[in-house]
């Protein structure tokens, strides 16, 4: 179903011109200098100064964000790899300092009191937090973090599979469990086993050095535990810590009972009196509905489903393919599972 021919395209910025080149520190300082200097005799202008400064740390932020997806949808772009860590280390940590006396300045102005309290409450929530500690987040941590997460992406996309005088790149695997016959099954599980197995200390060790310094970070500002400290830093993010626990309780009354049974149901399906991990991954029963033969099938039938429930909605993923925007082909060099970036540049009004 196609119901429109049209792309998105990247909306103007509405404080910067469209060739604001975020990769030239010296133009990004200067965007800082004149928020810094910014005469606040309003309230307006102090939300002019806190939009500004946003749609300021938004590009930025989309930018690393860019780069950050090819690296995903290709482990072997070195390019973008190497372009992240200059973009963090040259630019995004020192926008960051900066960017953090800016808030500053918006969260002790005398003029905030006079904003609406219940609508700006969570952004405040977060600046009293960091201001009471009058901590900021290490540089070089926030570094070492990014470095962390790239590596750990690296090492999991470079682990090859050998199974009978093959190699197979991880994210194959869950489609070749689906296809080798039900005595094949556990052997495949096991060559993916062993393969994990000659890279978990290092791994171990990422894993263990990314706690210790995003805890760090997190107690730095104020909070018990990074998970609070995450949720708090995005004010555009009205759930409280506490409301994300209840959503936690609710799954665990609602959702798990729904996949015992799931568990159970299969268990029958199979004629198996224990399901084992291989059993679990891949059911011959799944395998043998097909409600696709390609991605083009897959999505227009998508836009059917988003446009039934919304009409707005169908349209917008009709456009979002149109304008390459969906990457959904398998390739041995795409890391595996899902993922999406937020790029609120694309965003139409109204959504």
């Amino acid at each position: 179903m196609i119901l429109t021919h049209e792309t998105l395209e990247k909306q103007a910025p509405s404080y910067y011109p469209r060739n604001f080149n975020v990769n030239n520190w010296m133009e990004v300082s200067a965007a800082f200098d004149e928020l810094e200097h910014l005469q606040i005799a309003s309230p307006r202008d102090l939300l002019t100064l806190l939009y500004q400064s946003s749609e300021l740390m938004q590009l930025l932020s989309e930018t690393h964000s860019e780069l950050l997806m090819r690296t995903l949808a290709n482990s072997n772009d070195t390019e973008a790899q190497a372009a992240i860590q200059l973009l963090l280390q040259n630019i995004l940590i020192p926008a960051q300092k900066r960017n953090a006396a800016i808030l500053k300045k918006y969260y002790e102005h005398p003029f905030r009191l006079q904003l609406n309290q219940d609508y700006y409450k969570q952004i405040n929530l977060f600046f009293e937090s960091q201001i009471e500690n009058e901590q900021e987040e290490s540089t070089e941590d926030a570094l070492e973090s990014s470095e962390l997460s790239q590596k750990y992406r690296e090492t999991f996309n470079r682990i090859q599979v050998e199974y009978e005088g093959n190699s197979y790149p991880l994210n194959a695997i869950s489609n070749l469990l689906g296809k080798v016959v039900p005595d094949k099954k556990q052997a495949v599980w096991q060559a993916r086993t062993a393969a994990l197995q000659v890279h978990k200390q290092t791994l171990g060790e990422i894993l263990h050095r990314q706690i210790q310094l995003r805890t760090r970070l997190a107690k730095e500002a104020g909070f018990q535990n990074y998970y609070e400290y995450a949720l708090a830093s995005n004010p555009a993010d009205s759930l409280t810590t506490a409301q994300t626990g209840e959503i936690h309780a609710s799954i665990n009354k609602v959702i798990l009972p729904m996949v015992k049974l799931f568990i159970k149901q299969k268990k029958k399906r199979l004629n198996l009196k224990t399901l084992r991990p291989w059993d679990l991954e891949a059911d011959p029963e799944v395998l043998k509905l097909k409600p696709f033969s390609d991605t083009k099938e897959l999505v227009a039938k998508a836009i059917r489903v988003l446009y039934d429930i919304r009409f707005e909605y169908g349209i917008l993923l009709n456009k979002m393919y149109n304008s390459g925007l969906l990457d959904l082909e398998y390739r041995p060099e795409k890391l595996k599972g899902e993922f999406y970036m937020v790029t609120p540049s694309y965003m139409p009004a109204g959504f």
